[in-house]
This record gives structure tokens, sequence and C-alpha cells, in this order.
């Protein structure tokens, strides 16, 4: 997946609305050939051109006037985040209603969300279930945005948007009793083996599915847990192994007893917060949405 460089967006909205480079150079104080440079290589993402000539002056191309509307409301919301912390300093929180879908790690929730936590003016009213029914209230406007790790597939008479907010790797944990051979081998040791799947009604079971029909593992599964907490609890007691994304690896050992068998080359936990809108402008939401933008150039939820 494909992100802007915002810095570069930025030089062209200011080159744009001042009318020239000089201008935006004096309020950005960078050297005129840094913002043109930069501004080719925002092109070259876009594939557009940007500006032409007009005699000595330069205006923004019929194309880029699209990519103006665009940058002017981001920059506006960046704004009215500012805005929106600080006049709430002496009103009390601001408070953002959250819906958690329970299949998801509520580790990766809190991983999420945390970007927010950063600010005491925002206060999280958190509330768990299917993402069928968190759907419903998000569009009653119940709440403000939902966290999963299964996007809602477009329906006609449902209109919610995905914004991926970060990926991990997948590899299966075990308790130790369940590892006899120190030298397991992975994934064969896996046929046949006690297993523990999430539920259908998820990504991460259908992966895992294509995954062990392409290795020709076959486990013998004991459950189909929807509950990510309830999953982890029956690992631990040696029910069977489970997947769980690796960012959990620490946390997995720690309260749970469960140790790394092997990763699950080429299977990635997407994790998604929907909302009813394809351009978001709640400013708290754009915040969050672009704090995991960054994380996710550097592969990092």
């Amino acid at each position: 997946m494909e992100f802007l460089n915002y810095h570069h967006l930025l030089y062209f909205y200011l080159v744009a609305r001042e009318g020239s480079v000089s201008k935006a150079s004096e309020i950005l104080r960078l050297s005129q050939s840094t913002i043109s440079t930069q501004i080719r290589t925002l092109e070259d993402q876009l594939r557009i051109k940007l500006f032409r000539r007009v005699g000595r002056k330069i205006a923004i191309t019929e194309e880029a006037k699209n990519v103006y509307t665009y940058a002017e409301d981001i920059f506006k919301l960046g704004q009215e985040l500012i805005s929106v912390l600080h006049h709430h300093k002496s009103k009390g929180s601001v408070e953002v209603k959250v819906g958690f879908d329970h299949s998801l790690y509520k580790m990766a929730g809190y991983k999420l969300l945390s970007p927010l936590f950063h600010h005491k003016e925002i206060k999280l009213i958190c509330y768990e279930d299917s993402c069928e029914r968190l759907v419903l209230k998000l569009l009653s406007h119940d709440l403000d945005i939902i966290i999963t790790n299964s996007p809602v597939a477009p329906q006609a008479n449902i209109k919610v948007f995905n914004h991926l907010l970060g990926e991990s790797p997948v590899a299966i944990y075990g308790h130790p009793k369940l590892l006899v051979d120190s030298k397991i081998k992975f994934p064969e040791n896996l046929d046949k083996a006690p297993f523990l799947l999430p539920t259908n009604n998820t990504t991460l079971r259908r992966s895992l599915e294509e995954w062990f029909i392409a290795r020709k593992v076959f486990p013998n599964i004991k459950a189909e847990i929807e509950d990510s907490a309830l999953i982890k609890t029956f690992a631990r007691e040696g029910i069977g192994f489970m997947a769980s994304p690796t960012w959990a690896k620490s946390e997995l050992k720690r309260s749970y007893n469960l140790v790394q068998v092997g990763l699950m080359t080429g299977i990635k936990e997407l994790y998604y917060l929907i909302s009813v809108q394809k351009k978001i402008n709640n400013p708290i939401v754009l915040h969050l949405v672009e704090e995991h933008r960054s994380q996710l150039d550097n592969k990092d939820l």
C-alpha cells in the first residue's frame, strides 16, 4: 500500500496557494531548489504535472486542482485538530466512542489506539461486540469508529469505509507440553496436532485454512473460538496450538506460557479503522489514521 509524503503535499499546497516558489520558500524557510525538487518527487508519485508556466508566473494544472482541494482539506483538518485539543482543555474531555471487534486481540486494540492516550483531553468509551452488530451501531451514530482485523465487505445498503491502520506477521504458538519433540519440524509436525481455530467469520480463519491446505498439513481441530481471550486461555491449558500476530509474542510468553513454534510465511493480520466517512472529517480520528500510516511505512504496528 502506497502513502503520500505529507511534507511534499504541503510544499505543493503552499506554492499553489501563494502563487510562487519564492513565497513558499519564505514561509517554510527552505531553499527554492529544495521545494522544487520535492514537488517533482510528488509529481512522479502522482504521475501528473502539478504546475504550468504562464508567462513568468506558475499556475496549477487542471489535474492538480483536485489535488489542491484534498490538500486544503487535509491541512485545515490538521489545524482543526489542534484547535479542538486546545479548546477542550478548559471545557473537559472530548469523547470518542470506539467499537472493538471481539475477535480482535485486546492488546492490539490498545496498541492501535495508543496515539490518542497522549492527549489528556480525549476520553475513550469502548464497546465490544461482533463486527456486524458494531456496524449497525456505527450507522446509527452510536459509535464514532470501529477497530477490527476484518474489513467490512461492500454492500449496497451499508456505506462504511475501511482505513488500514497496521499489519503484523502471524506465527504458531503452543504450550511447552505440546512440544514433546524439541526438534519439531515446522509445519510438518502440525499435521494431526491439536489446534484451536478462530471461528469462520474471520479473515484469519480463512487465511489459516488456505495456508494448511497449500502445505498439506491437516491439524486436529479441538475447538473453534470467537473470543480472542478465550482462545489464549485454552492454549495456555495445552488444549492445542493457536495462531497469533508476532507482536504478541512477549505477552503470550509472559501471561500464557506459550512459545512460538514457527512463522506462517505469507500470512499477515491486518488492522482496520471503520468509519462512515471515506474522507475522515473528525480531526481526532484523522490524527489516529495519520499516526498509523507513518508507522505502516516503517512496517510497525
